[in-house]
């Protein structure tokens, strides 16, 4: 586009900056033509000059001679890095054949990979949102460079995965793009919990709106896992997810053992069961869990999805793992299996908890509280749920000792609950269990045929 090149030397033109009617060199030896530069775009197209700005072809030698230090050029090939993807980079004076990890070519200054206005696109490292190219190893490239510039990935399209993705640290994803996960993606790592995304120990995360996760083609787990999820956050904290929407066989967000994060105006549709919870949080390891908060979600079970909402402590060996001060607020939960929103702290109470404005229809359950000190909750409407609509209990099974005391639980709406349950037993609308007490309950509305 735009180049002459031959084995001994290279000629590099500014197309912007010729008047129309200029005859362009073409490749080939010899070769030329005289073809106008609005021609000249129609044939390059709008989109790679928006994408690649100036493209070079590396399939032949950059003379570096032939650029001053500062400028920029973008290159398609087989010779901008090591991988032999496509780039983009500033000329800059150095000695060094390799610069922030990247082999470049030539003599004098080098090529180094940079960033626009504090953003990098995922196909200036070798990506092609296409729906079918594997852009795995373009996106651990632009995890590392943006992690370590301190740049977002900006993306536009959808782009296949093809292994469980472990970003660093510092990691912010934004623009109009879809991740999408190959039928049988590997399970990097051999994690028990697959995540398509997998933040392990990490901090300082944000998923803008507009970032999306489709596990759609994912129907069986992964080689070594026993749950498949979109985003899985391993003792990660300060992380912000908002508005994204998810589409996945089993959970949309896992968080283990995780404190001081937001989920925000998420959606998720299941088409599988494949993990507990469709937003699921829990202590893991020696981390308890807290000062979260799970906000405006919409989750669709599709009578695959389990739970809907589910916060666990946990014993793991000698560690009592509790979850305390944290927020649940405007659930909207359907068709899930099981309970839409169960809260439950096992040996170790979850304590001081925060739970609003949840509405669950058809449901096994509505809300279900197990072991829990100091819980808030209010504005709960259960519609539709054969089982319990309310449930306080201990869970026994698990080491459970405490059951649900010191709570309030203040305007709740039960409508076509409790008709039926395992066994042929006739549940209650609300079910306080031995071991719960001292608890307020206010505004109680049973309604319909419950």
């Amino acid at each position: 586009c735009g180049l002459k090149m031959d084995r001994k030397q290279s000629q590099f033109i500014q197309i912007d900056e010729v008047p129309d009617g200029y005859e362009f060199p073409v490749f080939g030896q010899g070769v030329n033509r005289s073809i106008s530069k609005q021609d000249l775009f129609l044939q390059i197209g709008e989109d790679i000059k928006g994408i690649y700005g100036e493209l070079v072809d590396t399939r032949w030698d950059i003379y570096p001679e032939l650029r001053e230090v500062g400028d920029v050029v973008s290159t398609k090939g087989c010779d901008a890095i090591a991988d032999g993807g496509h780039g983009t980079f500033d000329i800059v004076a150095s000695t060094a054949l390799t610069v922030d990890g990247y082999s470049v070519i030539g003599a004098g200054p080098y090529a180094v990979l940079r960033t626009v206005s504090g953003k990098v696109k995922p196909e200036q490292l070798g990506a092609f949102a296409d729906d079918s190219t594997d852009c795995y190893a373009a996106f651990v490239r632009a995890g590392n460079f943006s992690s370590a510039k301190n740049a977002s990935i900006e993306g536009n399209g959808v782009y296949r995965l093809s292994q469980s993705w472990e970003p660093p640290s510092n990691l912010h994803l934004t623009g109009k793009m879809t991740l999408k996960s190959s039928s049988s993606p590997v399970n990097t790592g051999a994690r028990i919990h697959f995540g398509l995304l997998y933040f392990r120990l990490k901090t300082n995360i944000t998923i803008d709106a507009g970032v999306n996760f489709d596990l759609s083609l994912v129907t069986t787990l992964p080689s070594g896992a026993s749950s498949v999820r979109a985003i899985t956050f391993y003792g990660c904290s300060d992380f912000y997810v908002d508005k994204v929407n998810f589409i996945t066989p089993g959970g949309a967000t896992a968080c283990m053992g995780c404190h001081d994060y937001i989920i925000d105006g998420a959606t998720a549709t299941a088409t599988a069961g494949l993990a507990d919870a469709v937003f699921d949080n829990w202590g893991e390891a020696n981390n308890d869990f807290y000062g979260f908060h799970l906000l405006n979600l919409k989750i669709y079970g599709a009578n695959q999805a389990k739970w809907g909402v589910l916060a666990n402590g946990q014993t793991y060996d000698i560690y009592s793992l509790s979850g305390y001060d944290f927020f649940i607020d405007n659930i909207y939960a359907e068709n899930c299996t099981l309970d839409a929103v169960w809260c439950g702290g096992r040996a170790p109470t979850i304590h001081d908890i925060h739970i609003s404005n949840i509405t669950s229809k058809n449901c096994r359950k509505g809300l279900s509280l197990s072991d829990v000190l100091r819980a808030n909750v209010s504005n709960i409407i259960v519609n539709g749920s054969p089982d319990i609509g309310v449930d306080l209990w201990t869970e026994t099974s698990s080491g459970g000792v405490t059951g649900v005391r010191d709570s309030v639980l203040n305007g709740v709406v039960l409508n076509n609950v409790a008709s039926t349950r395992a066994g042929g037993a006739q549940p209650a609308a609300i079910d306080v269990q031995n071991g719960c007490t001292n608890n307020i309950f206010d505004n109680i509305r049973i309604a319909g045929s419950t």
